[in-house]
């Protein structure tokens, strides 16, 4: 991650909030009140619909707490794994539609290298 995002900060009622506060979210990595980036690493061959699931209840709730406007952005760590195009095709359409349009397409990533 680029030197302006810091890891595991924790946010409730668009707030950032001491660690492990009740009720609050915690995305992987943010950059001030702009930007929160969510890292996952799943056997999509296995669990793709686990992944999807999992990230879209997690953007909704963190919809509730992270600062106003956030945007919310996704890496998904298929290193080692094949990833064929319809797979990620699908991936990323299930997570725009169960997240509500919360997590935007452009805003989904898959690591490769």
């Amino acid at each position: 991650m680029p030197p302006d995002y810091r890891g595991q900060v924790s946010y409730k009622d668009g707030v950032e909030v001491p660690h492990g506060t009740k009720g609050s979210v915690r995305p992987d990595f943010c950059n001030g009140t702009t930007c929160s980036i969510e890292v996952k690493n799943y056997d999509i061959g296995k669990y793709a619909d686990n992944l999807i699931n999992n990230i879209s209840k997690q953007a909704i709730e963190r919809q509730k707490h992270l600062p106003n406007g956030m945007q919310q952005q996704v890496r998904i760590d298929v290193r080692g794994q094949h990833l064929s195009a319809l797979q990620e095709f699908k991936i990323i359409r299930g997570i725009v539609q169960k997240s509500n349009g919360i997590i935007k397409r452009e805003h989904i990533r898959f690591i490769t290298k």
